[in-house]
């Protein structure tokens, strides 16, 4: 009988491992993606900033862009 207790236990916190394994696949894949965004931002303003010192477009209308894109 304790065999059969221990089992449980055991099996227990096997799926809270795999719980855990699981959460922390999709914090690690969500802040990836978060990451992402904020990188691709970046790079996006870098590039208005400079379309706007060239004079291809208007200030006003690159925070227009920026606006729209966030």
């Amino acid at each position: 009988m304790d065999t059969d207790a221990s089992a449980k236990q055991e099996k227990s916190e096997n799926e809270k491992r795999e719980f855990h394994s699981f959460y922390d696949v999709v914090r690690r894949m969500m802040l990836a993606g978060i990451g992402a965004i904020a990188l691709k931002h970046d790079e996006l303003e870098e590039f208005v900033d400079k379309l706007v010192e060239r004079g291809e477009i208007a200030k006003k209308d690159g925070e227009e862009l920026m606006k729209e894109m966030r």
